[in-house]
């Protein structure tokens, strides 16, 4: 082999006994290393990539664990939103309301649906509500089924009722139908569960409006959980420009070595590496989001650097020695040093993402560190191994060395060595400086929707446009959390979430809000007969309490889900934002923190819990 008193210095005695080692026990890694290959092949199908937000904040945070909580009280943590447009007339035609009809039944046919949370003029929990002479006559807002076209007479009695049952009812008006009356919308929710099965889910929402589109209408959908089912979508339906740019990379290594050998085992190794990554994320079944798509991105491209070096390297000992087993020992005994360094650094950068007590950072950190300190055997290892095994032939004394390579070097050696270095530099400093300037403008926070797609997509112009259609396509959620049985019936609280609804309102941002408030003054409102100054919280606890228990023999008791549960205990408001900018947002849930801060003291609150309590939430 070598003369190890050539190599100098203890790190340079334990990099050439090391290649010494793993060259007298080349067959042997190549077994292993296969082995480990395929297994971790196997479990590439395991890889569990679900996109949920709860990862991209500490697990501990309070919106992580508000979220939570109502999820598993409530739903509606995972709303998806249809909207359908009439495209020549208003939403008072029979045909159009069969057509929301028949969307409504197909949603609720979809994986993890929670059916009884669904919102729609077509839901069961949406009713007609309107005074009499004997108290309220309250119903369906439309028949299960939709309206008859056969009975002309019939037909237009039901528009009418549809007509003033919507219009006439503030608590759904605003989040059912568009101020132009052409469009109403569809507001689903979704279990967790839905977070597994995100592929099944926006194919079959795909399917549902190509099915139900046609000339006469237009239907847009967005939410959390379809665009973050679409995100995986895209990702799955454009896999072929990773490969591209594998072959292309493979192209490119082939043209600068014009041996076909020398361009495979930089691919070899660094594809092992890939393979293994993509392995341990199956075999852990760590919950990944799209984002994790970088790691073998990353891993790909830093292993191509070391493999290309360690080749080169080589190839410049097989060109000195003309013996393979010699070039490969010298390869590896003198690249290891500078490669374990490159890799170290690689992980350390890696641990500082560790340290941030979030499931995506660490899940990156975790992965990435192990794609990178697997470069050292695949890539600074393995490719010298496999250059003994298949022969790669010797190369000549120039066949390294390019024309315009030895040129641009020249050219380069000038600059940096001559009159002229100070122009890098001075290029340098005025980059550092201007960045430097920028640096405070840094916007905080993300448009993930523009972010993760082009704003000509379908995706962004249905989200645009139901934002402008809608009273905000964000929602948020505050839970009122109460001490026993029917505390939410109390009419103090009652009044003082009405009370934090009317502060919330004010601002520009929210443009919708609902509770169990609201449908208290419905329903005192429609006692008396829409009279405007009847929209108030009777201050008769009796009075309120038989409201909500007539509202409750009009269906089923689970009919006001998205705001109580069916003994009363707990409460919820649901509100909408109606901005997408990411400095708008910070503002606004800020300002919604802070009133939550506010109210939660307020003598209104004294025997319930205004959303969780900073001991909960850590």
């Amino acid at each position: 082999m070598t003369d190890t008193r050539q190599t100098g210095g203890s790190g340079r005695n334990f990099t050439a006994a090391y290649a010494r080692f793993v060259l007298k026990y080349r067959y042997v890694i190549l077994l292993a290393v296969t082995l480990l290959t395929i297994l971790a092949a196997s479990q590439i199908g395991k890889i569990d990539i679900r996109n949920d937000p709860d990862t991209l904040l500490p697990a501990d945070n309070y919106h992580v664990k508000t979220n939570a909580y109502v999820e598993e009280h409530f739903g509606m943590g995972n709303l998806m939103v249809i909207g359908v447009e009439n495209l020549n007339g208003d939403i008072y035609q029979p045909w159009f309301v069969n057509k929301i009809v028949s969307i409504h039944k197909k949603l609720e046919l979809l994986p993890s649906a929670r059916p009884y949370n669904y919102i729609s003029i077509a839901a069961k929990k949406v009713r007609y509500i309107n005074g009499t002479g004997d108290g309220l006559d309250i119903r369906r807002l439309i028949p299960r089924n939709g309206i008859s076209t056969s009975d002309p007479e019939e037909a237009d009695e039901l528009i009418q009722q549809l007509r003033v049952g919507l219009e006439n009812n503030p608590v759904i008006r605003e989040m059912l139908l568009s101020k132009d009356r052409r469009s109403t919308f569809l507001i689903t929710d979704f279990d967790e569960t839905i977070k597994g099965n995100y592929l099944e889910f926006v194919d079959q929402v795909n399917e549902i409006v190509a099915q139900e589109s046609d000339e006469r209408i237009r239907i847009y959908v967005a939410g959390e959980p379809y665009f973050l089912a679409s995100m995986i979508h895209e990702l799955r339906n454009h896999w072929h420009l990773f490969v591209l740019s594998i072959l292309l990379v493979a192209v490119i290594l082939y043209l600068e070595s014009n041996c076909l050998r020398c361009a495979l085992l930089p691919m070899i190794g660094v594809a092992i590496s890939v393979t293994w990554t993509l392995g341990l994320m199956g075999l852990t079944e760590y919950k990944l989001t799209t984002m994790m798509i970088l790691t073998p991105v990353l891993v790909f491209a830093v292993g191509i650097g070391h493999s290309i070096q360690v080749l080169k390297r080589f190839n410049e000992e097989l060109l000195t020695h003309r013996n393979h087993m010699i070039a490969a020992e010298k390869a590896i005994a003198r690249t290891m040093v500078p490669a374990i360094m490159a890799v170290l650094t690689d992980v350390l950068g890696f641990l500082v993402l560790f340290m941030e007590d979030i499931s995506f950072y660490r899940a990156y950190s975790l992965f990435g560190q192990f794609g990178m300190v697997s470069l050292l055997l695949t890539c600074t290892t393995l490719v010298p191994i496999l250059g003994t095994l298949i022969r790669l032939p010797i190369p000549n004394a120039r066949h390294n060395v390019r024309r315009w390579e030895e040129k641009f070097g020249h050219w380069l050696t000038g600059i940096i060595t001559g009159p002229a270095k100070w122009v890098p530099v001075m290029i340098i400093v005025l980059i550092v400086s201007i960045s430097s300037y920028y640096v405070p403008k840094i916007e905080r926070g993300i448009n993930y929707a523009e972010a993760a797609f082009k704003k000509d997509t379908r995706i962004i112009e249905d989200l645009h446009a139901l934002n402008d259609r809608m009273p905000g396509i964000i929602s948020f959620n505050i839970p009122i959390i109460g001490p026993d049985v029917d505390a939410m019936q109390d009419v103090d609280l009652l009044r003082g979430i009405n009370q934090l609804e009317e502060a919330l309102r004010e601002d520009p941002a929210i443009g919708f809000t609902t509770s169990l408030s609201q449908y208290v003054h419905l329903l005192n409102y429609k006692m008396y007969n829409d009279a405007p100054e009847m929209w108030v919280i009777p201050y008769d606890q009796q009075l309120v309490n038989q409201y909500l228990f007539t509202y409750s023999l009009g269906g089923d008791p689970g009919d006001l889900s998205i705001v109580t549960d069916y003994d009363y205990t707990n409460g919820q408001l649901l509100g909408f934002i109606n901005t997408m900018d990411p400095a708008e947002l910070h503002r606004v849930t800020t300002k919604i923190t802070n009133y939550i801060s506010l109210y939660r003291d307020h003598r209104y609150f004294r025997n319930s819990q205004l959303s969780l309590s900073d001991e909960t939430t850590g």
